[in-house]
């Protein structure tokens, strides 16, 4: 049976393990020969803040979900030029 100290380390690893997948989730995706494309954190987040500009609306939440693609995608472009 592992000792306390064993399962622990292991424990932490796993976590460290995820937190190292979150990150490398939330990078911008780019391969040879296509753009580089925006991550879905960032997505969400900027989508979030467009919501609030305006005003909260209930329902259609793709419009803000597009348009902060669109944006993202745009400035990556830009970046990349």
């Amino acid at each position: 049976m592992p000792s306390q100290a064993t399962r622990s380390a292991a424990v932490l690893d796993r976590e460290e393990e995820a937190l190292d997948a979150r990150q490398t989730s939330n990078r911008p995706i780019t391969v040879d020969g296509i753009e580089p494309q925006p991550s879905t954190g960032d997505i969400a987040v900027l989508a979030y803040l467009l919501w609030e500009q305006r005003g909260c609306p209930i329902g259609s939440p793709e419009e803000d979900w597009l348009k902060a693609e669109e944006q993202l995608r745009a400035e990556l472009a830009a970046q990349t030029e």
